[in-house]
């Protein structure tokens, strides 16, 4: 587990080399990927092949920007958190993201807290635009996707990100990054500040054990 010095608050600011213990060295990027545009505030987290529900709170409509924390160790270029920027402060404590039918920081098999990657990607986008990709069933979703996104493959098959622009009247899109260990089941976070206002949505690619406390520096 990695220590409280080094807790997702801080994990979010990190930049540069990191020992995370005396020989394990991790590189650490904050990279902005895009703007996602929410025309009705509700958001989807989810593998966009498969799609997935809008979480229990929501936000003011608008646009947010998308920052991704990219980790590199030993030349493997990694997306370990994906963060949904709500507001220019610091998260201080987190909350679990869950879906309407579910008990709040509750978890057993009927009422899971994260969402299954089948594609080795994940996403944020409006209820909006999940609705738009519903039309596409099966095989032509993933299909649809590929040919819309815009993908910067720059950093390698294991790290990249892209937009796709599902309604160009009211801008609805998806953004679109890889899951930083691939296929598998992640979870997203609230992130609130000092005042308990709501300040970013976080979804934890499972790439270290980020503590989740409140900040203590």
């Amino acid at each position: 587990m990695m220590n409280e010095g080094n807790d997702l608050n801080r994990v979010l600011q990190l930049e540069g080399n990191i020992h995370l213990t005396p020989r394990r060295q991790v590189k650490f990027a904050q990279q902005t990927a895009g703007t996602l545009v929410l025309p009705s505030g509700a958001i989807v987290a989810c593998d966009p092949t498969t799609g997935g529900l809008p979480f229990t709170r929501q936000v003011q409509p608008g646009r947010y920007p998308v920052v991704l924390t990219l980790t590199t160790e030993r030349n493997d270029i990694r997306v370990a958190l994906a963060r949904l920027v709500l507001a220019d402060e610091p998260p201080k404590r987190w909350e679990l993201a869950t879906w309407p039918e579910q008990k709040r920081g509750w978890f057993n098999r009927r009422q899971p807290t994260s969402y299954s990657v089948d594609s080795a990607m994940g996403c944020f986008m409006d209820a909006q635009s999940e609705n738009i990709l519903r039309h596409y069933s099966g095989l032509k979703r993933p299909e649809f996707l590929s040919s819309a996104l815009q993908l910067d493959e720059s950093m390698g098959e294991t790290c990249n990100w892209g937009e796709a622009v599902l309604d160009a009247r009211t801008g609805a899109n998806v953004m679109v990054f890889s899951a930083g260990r691939g296929d598998g089941y992640y979870s997203s976070y609230w992130g609130f500040s000092a005042q308990n206002t709501l300040v970013a949505l976080v979804t934890d690619f499972g790439m270290y054990d980020f503590e989740r406390h409140d900040d203590k520096f």
